[in-house]
């Protein structure tokens, strides 16, 4: 199979292409693995037997031994695989779309995660996590855990305080 890595589209030459042998290096892992499970792999195709990487493209996390049954574990994990740059989504988490996406703008707002720009949607591809994320993310999972739902708390306290207070003027 001839891989060749397109660096321009005629469609859309601003969109930025890389080679499969950096895409691997990003993960530690050998091309003929990426190769392998290119087709599991959203942002890689194969046109032409051409294989084409978008560079926002991100290699599925491993969820083998990760036992999700509370919603702030969740978002643990989803924030730990954002910060690795791991691809994942909602059916990856077990959870609808819309459950989802109301993850992702709740962390949001809350500034534990930020767009990037890159244009690429799937899954929670459009994001990074943030430096008050990498806090919190050092510590153990349950220390970690406790300090998202401080946070969320704190953050939820300033906005219901605020509205008490408009209601009260």
């Amino acid at each position: 199979m001839c891989i060749k890595v397109v660096k321009t589209m005629k469609k859309n030459p601003s969109v930025e292409y890389v080679s499969i042998e950096e895409f691997s290096n990003r993960y530690n892992l050998k091309p003929q693995t990426i190769l392998k499970n290119y087709k599991k792999i959203r942002g890689i195709k194969m046109s032409r037997g051409e294989l084409i990487i978008l560079s926002s493209a991100r290699y599925p996390y491993n969820m083998r031994n990760t036992h999700l049954k509370k919603r702030e574990e969740k978002m643990y994990v989803l924030l730990k695989a954002t910060r690795e740059f791991y691809y994942i989504d909602s059916k990856m988490l077990k959870i609808s779309e819309y459950s989802f996406n109301t993850m992702i703008k709740e962390m949001l707002n809350l500034g534990i995660l930020i767009e990037n720009n890159s244009g690429n949607n799937d899954g929670a591809n459009a994001y990074d996590t943030t430096t008050l994320t990498e806090n919190f993310l050092n510590l153990s999972k349950r220390k970690a855990i406790k300090e998202m739902l401080s946070i969320m708390a704190n953050t939820s306290g300033t906005f219901v305080g605020a509205a008490l207070s408009q209601m009260n003027s």
